[in-house]
C-alpha cells in the first residue's frame, strides 16, 4: 500500500506484513520486481483476493538497480502459476500495443489478469 491523499493512507511492508481484510481487486503494477520475496506477497494476495492484475518487465538483464528480480517469462509465469489461474497480455517493446502473445527471448512487460487457484 502507499499513502497517497486519496488512497486509504496505509503504508505496509509487502515483503514481512500479512493483511486480513478482503479485496475483490489488487492491482499490483510494477511492484514485484522490487520485492525481494516476492511469494511473500503472492501468498498474501492469494488468501485474501478474488483477482490480481499485476504488471512485472521479463526478460531484462539487470541493468535497473532498483529491481531485485529479473525474470525470463517462463520464470515469471510459473511463479504466478504456482498460486493463480492466469490469463496474459504482453507489451514488448515499451510503448508499443499490448498483445496477446510474446515471442520467446523477448524482453518487456506481462499483464497478468490472474484468479487465486484452490
Amino acid at each position: 500500500y502507499d499513502y497517497q491523499p486519496l488512497g486509504q493512507k496505509y503504508l505496509f511492508d509487502l515483503e514481512k506484513q500479512s493483511w486480513m481484510k478482503h479485496y475483490d481487486v489488487i492491482v499490483s503494477f510494477e511492484t514485484v520486481e522490487h520485492l525481494s520475496n516476492p511469494d511473500f506477497f503472492l501468498s498474501n494476495v492469494q488468501r485474501t483476493s478474488d483477482l490480481l492484475i499485476l504488471s512485472t518487465p521479463y526478460g531484462e538483464t539487470g541493468g535497473n538497480r532498483f529491481h531485485k528480480q529479473f525474470w525470463t517469462l517462463p520464470q515469471i509465469k510459473a511463479l504466478l502459476e504456482s498460486r493463480f489461474r492466469c490469463e496474459y497480455h504482453y507489451q514488448a517493446p515499451l510503448l508499443e500495443p499490448i498483445l496477446n502473445t510474446a515471442s520467446p527471448g523477448t524482453r518487456g512487460t506481462i499483464l497478468g489478469v490472474c484468479s487465486p487457484s484452490l
